[in-house]
């Protein structure tokens, strides 16, 4: 079974359930892209705007149905006017070196990786086919800390622990796995290059 973990396109900015940009759109056409040729079975994402945009670019290319998943939502939502944006970044960055503490805004950072295993584990025990997940970077993050080591992703994309508590990958990147049993692979990180195309 091959897992694309795909991070939603550019969203707007200052609003509760931002949409993509222009941007975004095209950031997700060219991401849909990428699948041509290859076979996808299902195609699931977070309920939000952003997620559910990207993944229906993938839809269109594939001519796949968008399946939705509340379990794909990022560890924490940014809601202005609830909690100052400061405020909101000091509680993400306690909660990604604390990973079992539980956050006053969303979910720790296990519980949250954990939401995306269960997805994954859910159809590889009903289907074994491949499937992308639309969602978010932090909670894609969050999985990837579960299943393999800090050290892993430092050295192979964030390049320090500040990044790592950070978890800012590259909107519409795509990560791929192969799942065997309970093992996996990591085939690639947060690839980016699909995005990048000198005639923009």
């Amino acid at each position: 079974m091959q897992i694309f973990l795909i991070r939603h396109g550019q969203k707007a900015t200052n609003q509760s359930d931002p949409p993509l940009t222009t941007l975004g759109q095209k950031q997700a056409q060219k991401t849909a892209n990428c699948f041509s040729g290859v076979q996808i079975d299902r195609l699931i994402a977070s309920p939000l705007q952003r997620t559910q945009q990207t993944a229906g670019f993938i839809a269109a290319k594939l001519n796949l149905d968008v399946n939705l998943d509340h379990r794909l939502v990022e560890r924490a939502e940014w809601v202005k006017n609830e909690v100052a944006f400061k405020k909101f970044v000091n509680i993400w960055k306690q909660a990604s070196k604390t990973r079992h503490w539980q956050p006053p805004i969303g979910d720790s950072s296990v519980q949250a990786g954990n939401r995306i295993h269960q997805v994954i584990d859910q159809e590889f025990q009903n289907h074994k086919n491949n499937i992308i997940l639309v969602t978010h970077g932090g909670v894609i993050t969050d999985f990837l800390r579960n299943i393999t080591s800090d050290q892993f992703l430092i050295t192979n994309f964030f390049k320090n622990n500040q990044q790592l508590i950070d978890t800012q990958v590259g909107e519409c990147s795509i990560t791929k796995l192969e799942k065997n049993g309970n093992d996996y692979q990591i085939l690639s990180l947060f690839e980016t290059s699909h995005l990048i195309n000198p005639q923009d």
